[in-house]
């Protein structure tokens, strides 16, 4: 019997970049029914959510495959709505395709949150000295340290975008190689399983990548 999932997007639904990879690890007998925050919306009306001083940044893809960046604290209510949404068509389990933190959603349905669900995977790896991430966004840097050391985990962190140069992700790894860290997170959806390989390639020990870590969760739930 096919499961189905609920997948908000924080942009534009229709993530070919993302949902054929997950599909693939979590089994075929799991269908992905995506919803995304931007769906509908003009260039114009997404420009307006981009954010201001004070306000965290996200980073996502548009339908087109454009980049875009928009205020956590704008896109919420957005998701909330994808999630009512889904919820109204019955899906089996929900899942948001961000690893950025957000506070609970108003569901009864089991939501996955991937932001939670790398903490305490992390949680469980130990002794763990130093971990490394990589953030999608420069200015998301401060407030990932935060994140992380609010878990009880101190971290370095380098920028580089999924949606960008492959060899700013490289020399991201280089980096974070140099200072000797122990486990690397690629800390966005956005990141994929090619991408994972090259931070491999660069630094010789493990690494966590959210969309097959969610996708195996899911597989696990729901098969």
């Amino acid at each position: 019997m096919v499961k189905t999932v609920g997948a908000i997007t924080i942009g534009q639904s229709g993530r070919g970049d993302i949902i054929p990879e997950m599909s693939e690890i979590s089994g075929e007998e799991i269908e992905f029914l995506e919803a995304g925050a931007l769906d509908g919306f003009s260039f114009h009306q997404i420009e307006q959510l981009k954010p201001t001083q004070g306000e965290q940044p996200l980073i996502t893809r548009l339908k087109d495959g454009r980049a875009v960046k928009v205020a956590k604290e704008r896109i919420i209510p957005l998701v909330q709505a994808c999630v009512d949404k889904l919820a109204r068509q019955g899906v089996d389990l929900l899942t948001i395709l961000c690893t950025g933190y957000f506070p609970p959603f108003d569901t009864s349905r089991l939501i996955i949150s991937p932001s939670q669900l790398l903490h305490y995977t992390v949680e469980a790896l130990s002794p763990l000295r130093k971990l490394g991430i990589i953030a999608p966004l420069p200015e998301q840097i401060d407030s990932a340290r935060e994140r992380w050391r609010s878990h009880g985990q101190e971290a370095v962190i380098q920028s580089a975008s999924p949606y960008g140069e492959v060899e700013r992700l490289r020399k991201a790894a280089q980096q974070l190689s140099a200072l000797g860290v122990e486990l690397i997170i690629l800390d966005c959806m956005g990141f994929d399983r090619q991408m994972k390989q090259i931070v491999l390639e660069e630094v010789n020990k493990p690494a966590l990548l959210p969309r097959s870590l969610l996708a195996q969760l899911i597989g696990e739930l729901l098969t």
